[in-house]
């Protein structure tokens, strides 16, 4: 389905019209593996998403106990929520965490939850 979002009209003429597409969370992406190892490859666990599609979005990490071990958000229009695989300043232990991710679609302002898991590798 697509969007029609901006229509800035200066005078007679029509100065930006955009259309996106925003199928739910196929616009949306994680790394399944987080491998903090100082080789530039997964160093992080990110949420890259469309900026033109989503807003407000927030995750929660979980570790193998179903405690939560930390939290983030998208604080801007330009930033893309991360964890860096530590705990109170040390890396977490290898292992599968999970996550939930909630976010609001720009184009109908519905909350949105995905849930899933991810591989720590040191």
């Amino acid at each position: 389905m697509k969007y029609l979002i901006t229509i800035l009209f200066l005078g007679s003429i029509t100065y930006g019209v955009t259309y996106f597409n925003c199928p739910d969370w196929t616009t949306l992406h994680v790394n399944h593996k987080l491998t903090p190892d100082n080789d530039n490859i997964d160093e992080v666990w990110m949420i890259r998403y469309n900026l033109n599609c989503w807003e407000k979005v927030e995750f929660w990490i979980y570790n193998d106990k179903n405690e939560e071990i930390y939290h983030d958000y998208g604080i801007s229009f330009d930033s893309y929520p991360f964890w860096e695989g530590k705990i109170k300043g040390e890396y977490a232990p290898n292992g599968t965490y999970c996550y939930v991710i909630k976010a609001v679609k720009i184009t109908t302002k519905e909350l949105v939850e995905k849930t899933g898991q991810f591989e720590m590798v040191r």
